[in-house]
């Protein structure tokens, strides 16, 4: 009718996530770490730097964000 309009729409939110599980996740360590550290200077003058704890470990995270899991909201608008 004349006037009248139907509207239908969808977001995706964190596509990569929607994909695969692996992807788009927002990984977080309980405590921050350092990865890299000060060791001193050289003899030469130049910092020297140190690896703490032999690095960060990546895969010791303690959570996942749920605001980085993927969502899909529809909805429908009718004006007249």
């Amino acid at each position: 009718m004349d006037g009248h309009k139907g509207e239908l729409y969808f977001t995706i939110d964190n596509f990569a996530n929607l994909l695969n599980s692996d992807w788009g996740e927002e990984r977080n360590a309980r405590y921050p770490k350092a990865i890299y550290d000060f060791a001193g200077l050289s003899d030469d003058g130049k910092y020297q730097i140190s690896r703490s704890y032999n690095g960060y470990d990546v895969r010791n995270y303690a959570g996942i964000d749920p605001a980085s899991t993927w969502q899909i909201k529809v909805g429908v608008r009718y004006s007249f």
